[in-house]
């Protein structure tokens, strides 16, 4: 995951010998860290909190003793404003927009992110609170807003798991389209005359897995440390699950192995077709319980007629 890194150049600080004292702290100026201060949302004689590009940020007292007070402050809720920022970057990085499209300026030319301006607002309601000796108060805030950014974040995570599924379906559908045009185009014996029922348990199979994949998607609950870039692979392996699944239940469905579960009348057309590829797509447990159970029923049991004689039946 991409996440914004703020360096601090030491030595063109140490060479101009900025004066970086509370009293600079004004919009338009840049921070100890070099960020650019975007906006004031608290200002008082011992602190200010303030708002820049990278996140909420706090800048403590010019007296020695009372930043120290401060920063020892600062560490009852500091991990917790590291992940609230963390997750504020990941929003940004990840927004779903077109460059171009979307008339939204940056963060920089409008004042904030309409997305990320509750959190901000916590984070810096939080940091007020916190220097006013509202400790407890503090906290709970910086709890809620850290639980309200994880669940927004496993939702875009969600979301864009089922937006990578559904675009590798349309890809393999696209496929099978160009396979069947290619068969019809140059015709294969015993091929051309099975491809349309083929075609449609393979449909019928991406079909079933995408329902499968929308049916399932709030249980999946990919929150920020479970999310990688691996996840579209992983809908593109879900896809292939249900195209193979189903076009195999329907293989076996036809066979002389899968008569004695489904009737051949049921399968006949290409509403059978589609029926068994749908299954086969869907519930790719209950395929692989089938092919496990039939291929079981294929293997032999014992290598000879007295070690089968001497296995006791099965309770």
């Amino acid at each position: 995951m991409a996440s914004t890194v703020v360096q601090l150049d030491i030595s063109r600080c140490e060479a101009s010998h900025e004066d970086f004292s509370l009293k600079r702290i004004q919009r338009g100026e840049h921070d100890k860290l070099g960020n650019k201060i975007l906006e004031i949302l608290w200002l008082s004689p011992d602190y200010a909190v303030y708002r820049t590009a990278s996140g909420v940020f706090i800048h403590f007292s010019d007296d020695k003793q009372k930043e120290v007070e401060q920063r020892a402050a600062f560490t009852t809720i500091c991990a917790e404003l590291c992940e609230l920022r963390f997750l504020t970057s990941e929003m940004r990085v990840k927004r779903w927009r077109l460059p171009g499209l979307s008339g939204r300026r940056s963060p920089e030319m409008q004042g904030g992110d309409p997305d990320h301006l509750i959190f901000n607002h916590n984070i810096a309601q939080s940091l007020m609170l916190l220097m006013e000796g509202k400790t407890d108060d503090a906290k709970a805030i910086t709890t809620a807003a850290l639980d309200m950014a994880v669940a927004r974040v496993t939702n875009d995570n969600t979301i864009r798991y089922l937006v990578w599924a559904l675009s590798w379906a349309a890809a393999v559908i696209g496929a099978l389209g160009i396979f069947h045009f290619l068969v019809e185009l140059v015709p294969i014996k015993g091929l051309s005359d099975q491809s349309p029922m083929f075609l449609i348990a393979w449909f019928y199979g991406v079909v079933g897995a995408c329902f499968s994949i929308i049916t399932r998607m709030q249980s999946f609950e990919m929150k920020p440390c479970q999310q990688s870039n691996m996840n579209k692979w992983m809908a593109l392996i879900r896809i292939m699950i249900g195209l193979i699944g189903g076009f195999a239940f329907y293989l076996w469905a036809k066979s002389s192995l899968g008569s004695a579960l489904v009737n051949e009348k049921t399968i006949s057309g290409w509403q059978g077709a589609a029926l068994i590829g749908f299954i086969g797509g869907f519930a790719e447990r209950l395929v692989q319980s089938v092919f496990q159970r039939t291929a079981t029923g294929l293997e032999g049991k014992t290598g000879t007629p007295v070690q089968r004689a001497r296995v006791k039946p099965a309770r």
